[in-house]
C-alpha cells in the first residue's frame, strides 16, 4: 500500500489493489508526467506541521506525502497540472489539508500500535516491495515511479512499512459480522399514493403480486421479474422501505410505503441469516476503522502547526 493510498484511507479506508500506480504507455513511451526537473515541488511546508501526543510530524514527512498525493493526481489527470490557476490553488490547499489530516491519523494509529506491540518486519516490507515492483513492470519502471514522486527507495520502504502497520491495525480493530438477517422481497413501485392504494386493494382481493408488478411497476428491472428484488439487507434501502420489509411476516405484503422513488407495495417471501456481499463488508470495515481512528484522535493531544 503506497503512502498516498494510506493517507486518503486514513480519513476513509481503501485497499491495497488501489495503490497500484497507473503508468500509461503513449506511442511506445511514458506520458509526460512530472519529473524533478519539469515540475518543481509545490505547496511545501517548513518546520514541524503538527504534534501528536508531543511527537512532531516533520515538514519532510508532510512534503513527501504531498508529493505522492499531488503527482498521483497528475497521473490520474493524464499529465502535469498547472497548480497556479485559481481553481488548482484551491485544489492544492485541499490536498495539503488531506495530507495533514492523514498524517495526524496515522500518528495516533502508530502510537497505539506501539502500546499493543504491533510491528512490521523488514522481510514483510521487502516482500511487499518486490510484489509492488512486479505489479508496475519491474525495476526500471519502479525507479521512474520513485523519481516522479521525488522519493528514494528508503522513503518508499518506509511508506510500505506504514501501510503494512496500518493494515495490521485495521485487521485487529475493524472486525464486523459477515452474516446477518436478510429478507427476500418483491415490490411494486407506483408514481402516486392513489395508484398504490388501488393496487393494494386488488392484492387484498386476491390478485397475483408478481403479475401486478410486471404490469404496473415503474421499476422496470424488477418488473421483468415480477417485482423480485432478491435478498435485501439492512442499510441497503431507504429507512421507510427497510422498516416495512423487516417488519412483515413471510408471505404478507405492506400497504403503500413512501420513499424518494415513489410509492411501494412490498411483499416478503423469505427471511434468513445470510452471508453479506464482500463490498458491503469492506464498507462496514472502513466505517468501523474510521470510528476507531476518531476515538483515538478524541483521546489524543493534537496540535496543528501548519497553516493550510
Amino acid at each position: 500500500m503506497s503512502l498516498i493510498i494510506l493517507l486518503l484511507l486514513l480519513t476513509a479506508c481503501g485497499d491495497e489493489a488501489a495503490a497500484t500506480p497507473q503508468i500509461t504507455p503513449s506511442g511506445g513511451g511514458l506520458l509526460p508526467f512530472p519529473t524533478p526537473s519539469s515540475n518543481p515541488r509545490i505547496g511545501y511546508a517548513t518546520g514541524a506541521v503538527a504534534k501528536v501526543n508531543g511527537t512532531e510530524i516533520s515538514a519532510n514527512e508532510f512534503n513527501q506525502a504531498l508529493d505522492q498525493t499531488r503527482v498521483t493526481s497528475e497521473e490520474q489527470n493524464g499529465g502535469t497540472i498547472d497548480w497556479n490557476t485559481e481553481t488548482n490553488k484551491t485544489r492544492l490547499k485541499e490536498l495539503r489539508d488531506q495530507v495533514l489530516q492523514g498524517l495526524i491519523n496515522y500518528a495516533v494509529i502508530e502510537s497505539e500500535a506501539r502500546k499493543e506491540n504491533v510491528t512490521v518486519s523488514a522481510q514483510d516490507v521487502t516482500n511487499q516491495l518486490e510484489n509492488f515492483k512486479q505489479q508496475i513492470g519491474g525495476e526500471d519502471t519502479y525507479k521512474i515511479w520513485l523519481s516522479r514522486r521525488f522519493m528514494s527507495d528508503t522513503d518508499n520502504r518506509r511508506a510500505l512499512e506504514q501501510g503494512l502497520l496500518f493494515s495490521k491495525m485495521l485487521e485487529q480493530h475493524a472486525t464486523v459480522q459477515d452474516k446477518e438477517e436478510q429478507v427476500k422481497v418483491r415490490h411494486i413501485l407506483l408514481g402516486t399514493e392513489k395508484e398504490a392504494k388501488d393496487i393494494f386493494v386488488r392484492l387484498q382481493q386476491g390478485a397475483d403480486f408478481a403479475a401486478l408488478a410486471t404490469q404496473f411497476s415503474l421499476d422496470v428491472a424488477s418488473a421483468k421479474k415480477g417485482g423480485d428484488l432478491d435478498w435485501v439487507f439492512k442499510g441497503q434501502t431507504e429507512p421507510s422501505f427497510e422498516q416495512a420489509a423487516f417488519s412483515l411476516k413471510i408471505g404478507t405484503f405492506s400497504g403503500p410505503i413512501k420513499t424518494s422513488l415513489g410509492w411501494h407495495i412490498i411483499k416478503v417471501e423469505g427471511r434468513e441469516v445470510r452471508q453479506l456481499p464482500l463490498d458491503l463488508l469492506e464498507q462496514r470495515r472502513q466505517e468501523a476503522f474510521s470510528a476507531y481512528i476518531k476515538t483515538l484522535r478524541d483521546h489524543a493531544t493534537v496540535e496543528v502547526l501548519l497553516n493550510t
